[in-house]
């Protein structure tokens, strides 16, 4: 059987020595490993592919379509639904009306109507307006705490494929629930001409947000507004609706028969979400 051999000629106090040297530098070796380890797996990442990032207006149709599960096109192109089959209208108080036809009239006034050669600036003036007007009232009229809260410029990121796509939506409304987490209620993508042109961004943020519950997200030129929820399985695009025509400013009647009806989608999405977080 085989023995451990003893060093001739060493005393006690010398093993004890070697015994210490070996407990102070076996750290250090092990440091040394970790170290080298280190180094080489930074230098392989060198020749591993980076994570690209693109924006969603970026991102090819086909492979926007497949991440949704649906092509795009089919979406743009099938028979848009009334909004009454695809949420619950609830009617707001008048004075939304009044107050949302009032603001639009004061821009219509110093500002130029929102046509097709407008600038974006000119455009989001509207959509600003007509926004922070509901979200004031809904804030008002149900006295929800914490309150929501219209953001300009609601970043989004997400991972596909290796790659990093990056949203940013023009406008969210968000109840936030606490300081870190944000509940989005409704978000709103403006585009300077054919709100088509949006729906692509607007379909892939609203895939993002789906938490288990109907999320709903709008496209607009600040004229037309098309209209979007989300339930999980499938997406249903609401008509494109008017919310201001030219000189509405001297036809109140006609504006709140023909142009009321944006203003009620939008508080509806908002207490339909409010009431489903509440429960």
């Amino acid at each position: 059987m085989f023995k451990p051999f003893k060093i001739i000629g060493m005393g006690q106090s010398t093993l004890n020595h070697f015994k210490r040297l070996e407990r102070r530098c076996s750290p250090l070796f092990r440091c040394n490993i970790t170290t080298n380890q280190q180094n080489q797996s930074k230098e392989n990442e060198k020749y591993l592919p980076k994570k690209r990032k693109i924006s969603f207006s970026n991102v090819h149709m086909k492979v926007a379509s497949e991440i949704l599960g649906v092509e795009i096109d089919y979406l743009l192109q099938k028979q848009q639904l009334g909004p009454e089959n695809v949420i619950q209208l609830i009617e707001p108080p008048n004075e939304l009306y009044k107050d949302v036809y009032e603001r639009l009239k004061v821009i219509l006034r110093t500002h130029s109507y929102p046509h097709g050669l407008s600038s974006e600036s000119n455009k989001t003036t509207y959509v600003d307006t007509l926004l922070f007007t509901i979200v004031d009232h809904v804030n008002r009229d149900l006295e929800t705490h914490p309150k929501i809260l219209l953001v300009k410029e609601y970043d989004i990121k997400m991972v596909y494929d290796g790659d990093v796509l990056l949203g940013r939506l023009d406008y969210a409304i968000v109840q936030l629930s606490s300081r870190k987490e944000q509940a989005c209620l409704l978000i709103v993508e403006c585009k300077k001409e054919n709100v088509d042109v949006a729906v692509k961004q607007c379909l892939l943020a609203l895939k993002h947000i789906y938490s288990g519950r109907p999320v709903y997200g709008c496209c607009t030129t600040a004229e037309d507004w098309n209209f979007i929820m989300f339930n999980g399985d499938d997406f249903k695009i609401i008509h494109k609706r008017n919310v201001i025509f030219p000189h509405m400013d001297e036809h109140e009647d006609l504006w709140m028969k023909n142009c009321t009806l944006v203003i009620q989608i939008i508080y509806s999405c908002l207490i339909e979400q409010l009431r489903q977080f509440k429960n």
